[in-house]
């Protein structure tokens, strides 16, 4: 790693060890990014926060505004190879000399301010607002990392703020409760704004309602504002209607109609991240930023996500794809079975301490009909079912294999992995690495 990259390491990482975040305020970003300038009030902005989903909408968005021709920053995380990946413009990676730079004005910064201590997710934020801003982007994605109310990204008053599905997920930082995390994702919502959700649990609609109406922001919900309809998927697409219920200025109800549109990407849960990017790309008419149709048909047709249901190898047949709780591993297996009804399937799996790794184990033991391999990284989060003090849980782990090194990792998947059979590699974005060295050597 190049030494200045490095340097980041020396900040607080709550990324990498899941702790911290009950300390964690805005007061050191806002301090920040006071001292650059405050790039992030001169910006356009639509902001994402959600329990599932939101990378993909982010992507969605990214990809209709890059076809309609706007300058467009996306911001997303974490990063699957390189830092860079996490700060985009029209999906081109910040140039690495750009990030060298911005580092080394950072650290010029924080030795003469000795009181702030802004975090590694804190400086990537600083850098991708200082880009989008130098850039002059047309508008900018940005996905929160974490939470909603205290994420580094809620500094911002986006024209637009997105909630996709919130489910239970990192209880132990937003709370144990759904009502409690609805309300830390509800903190994104701004004054005078459009808010946009999939979600249909009506008590988390109740929270988003009340937010909306304390922030005078219109609240346009899924299956009651904006539709999906008639889809009908084949290999790798999905073919669906769209169709949106809103108010001109003058309150005149009118219908927004978008037939057969070609997702470029296998999965139903994909319908309801579609939408939400659908309606926020239409919304921004309201605020003079012009969506087509036809930007909207392109931007879907040609999409790409990177890490998300991603084809690795097609023979033997090795996806990835991060699930990392209950709800994202369930739509990922539905999805492959869909996709891939005929196929047996295997996994190489694993799990953050902090996650809710029982019930994923309990949805792959009921959907897998080969072999659960376990890869017990080197990282103090990860989940290691060769200890003994799981071992009470031990009928979870019956017959499943693990592994704590990539060779070894290796000789079990192909000693025991049936030619015919789907491997999905999943539970984090850590595994993405191993997942490409296993496809690059089948």
């Amino acid at each position: 790693m190049n030494p200045v990259i490095k340097k980041l390491d020396i900040l607080i990482n709550n990324e990498r060890t899941g702790k911290n975040f009950e300390n964690y305020n805005l007061a050191d970003i806002k301090k920040l990014l006071n001292l650059f300038g405050n790039p992030h009030k001169k910006i356009k902005t639509i902001h994402i926060a959600g329990t599932n989903g939101k990378g993909s909408v982010a992507h969605m968005l990214n990809s209709i505004l890059i076809a309609s021709g706007k300058k467009t920053g996306l911001y997303t995380s974490p990063h699957l190879v390189r830092i860079t990946e996490r700060i985009k413009i029209n999906n081109k990676e910040i140039p690495f000399k750009r990030l060298k730079k911005y580092i080394s004005e950072l650290f010029a910064v924080l030795d003469k301010n000795n009181n702030l201590r802004p975090t590694y997710f804190d400086a990537l934020t600083l850098f991708a607002f200082r880009y989008f801003y130098e850039e002059k982007t047309d508008i900018s994605v940005i996905e929160t990392g974490l939470g909603g109310r205290l994420d580094s990204t809620n500094v911002i008053h986006p024209r637009i703020s997105i909630i996709t599905d919130i489910s239970m997920d990192h209880t132990h930082i937003l709370g144990d409760t759904i009502q409690k995390i609805a309300d830390e994702k509800a903190g994104i919502i701004k004054a005078k704004s459009f808010v946009v959700t999939s979600n249909q649990n009506k008590q988390i609609l109740n929270i988003l309602s009340r937010k909306s109406r304390k922030e005078n922001s219109e609240l346009y919900v899924m299956n009651k504002d904006f539709f999906i309809k008639n889809a009908v998927k084949s290999v790798n697409k999905t073919h669906f209607d769209y169709l949106l219920n809103v108010q001109d200025k003058k309150n005149n109800q009118y219908t927004d109609a978008i037939k057969n549109i070609v997702l470029r990407s296998p999965g139903k849960f994909q319908l309801a991240n579609a939408s939400l990017a659908i309606t926020s790309a239409l919304l921004l008419r309201k605020s003079g930023i012009i969506i087509s149709e036809r930007d909207v048909r392109k931007g879907l047709r040609t999409l790409k996500i990177p890490g998300r249901l991603q084809t690795l190898s097609t023979n033997p047949l090795i996806i990835f794809d991060p699930a990392h709780n209950p709800a994202a591993l369930s739509a990922t297996v539905e999805a492959l079975k869909e996709q891939y009804p005929h196929k047996n399937h295997s996994a190489v799996v694993t799990f953050m301490l902090d996650k809710d790794y029982l019930s994923m184990f309990k949805i792959l033991r009921k959907n897998f009909t080969d072999n659960i391999f376990y890869y017990e990284l080197r990282d103090s989060r990860c989940l290691k079912i060769s200890k003994e003090k799981i071992s009470k849980k031990k009928n979870y782990y019956d017959g499943m294999k693990s592994v704590d090194n990539f060779e070894n990792l290796i000789k079990l998947v192909r000693t025991s992995f049936i030619s015919d059979s789907l491997l999905l590699i999943t539970g984090s974005f850590r595994l993405y690495n191993i997942a490409r060295k296993l496809a690059k050597l089948n």
